[in-house]
């Protein structure tokens, strides 16, 4: 398996993955891809509402 080192734009962490799947992971945790939503106010269907 080849791995690939990218740095999370969000928190600005260096993370591993796979080579094939690159394109596709471009946040580091599921935290900062949340982060991300928030801002653009894209949260449905990603996590349940808050309570």
């Amino acid at each position: 398996m080849n791995y690939v080192r990218k740095i999370c734009p969000v928190c600005g962490s260096e993370f591993s993955v796979l080579k094939n799947a690159e394109e596709k992971a471009v946040y580091c945790t599921l935290e900062c891809l949340a982060k991300v939503q928030e801002t653009s106010g894209n949260r449905e269907g990603f996590l349940p509402a808050e309570q």
